[in-house]
């Protein structure tokens, strides 16, 4: 039996089905949906509207089917901002998976196939060009055991949920991960609005919102980092 099959979610697009964590990468209300509403909008746009980046560094917990770095790479690119994208992922997808994707065909971009086979095709563990004015570095590592070298403008934190992944979704991770990754401004969204995952994110200087969710979730979480005396 393999690890991972697609499926098809609500809008059309597809998502993943993780046979070891019995779950789908997103929600089959809609996996493009869902992408735009809880990181594209909450997040990344947001924090565009809110500091006017000219360059944005983007840090993602769960690159998983590369969803969220191939919109992001589209918002950016049509407003001549360059991008910087770290992505973790301790379990990646096989090329059977990610090149049956159907995403690449729903963005309407002469150059969507192409960047999309690159972001899969570039190697773990390096830095790669993917475009001018678009850096892609995929590490293989989990995130307890990961030590942030640089600080992102926006965090998509799109890891599992608490029920499938309750390590990642604690205040020993904020402390050691999210925290360091971040400076005064930096935006976080996340699908979950758990109770104890806000509390640690507010204890450790985010300030913490519960916005409207996409559909089938009436709650998400959109925090900022706070603390000013790095």
């Amino acid at each position: 039996m393999t690890s991972w099959s697609l499926r098809i979610t609500a809008d059309g697009s597809h998502t993943v089905f993780s046979e070891p964590y019995q779950s789908t990468y997103h929600s089959m209300h809609g996996a493009w949906q869902e992408s735009m509403h809880v990181f594209i909008h909450a997040g990344l746009v947001f924090a565009l509207d809110q500091y006017k980046h000219s360059h944005v560094r983007i840090w993602e917990m769960g690159f998983g089917t590369g969803l969220n770095a191939f919109l992001s790479w589209h918002v950016l690119n049509t407003k001549g901002i360059s991008l910087d994208y770290h992505a973790l992922d301790i379990h990646p997808l096989p090329p059977s998976i990610t090149a049956a994707l159907n995403y690449p065909e729903r963005m309407d971009h002469p150059d969507a196939n192409e960047v999309f086979e690159a972001i899969h095709q570039a190697p773990w563990d390096n830095t790669t060009s993917i475009t001018p004015g678009f850096n892609l570095t995929k590490l293989r590592t989990d995130i307890t055991s990961y030590h942030p070298d640089f600080q992102a403008d926006v965090i998509y934190y799109d890891a599992f949920g608490p029920g499938s992944q309750s390590p990642l979704w604690t205040a020993e991770v904020i402390r050691q991960v999210l925290s360091p990754l971040s400076h005064p401004g930096t935006v976080l969204t996340t699908y979950s609005s758990q109770g104890s995952f806000r509390r640690a994110l507010s204890s450790n200087n985010f300030l913490v919102t519960k916005i409207p969710g996409p559909p089938g979730k009436r709650e998400m979480i959109r925090a900022i980092y706070s603390r000013t005396d790095q």
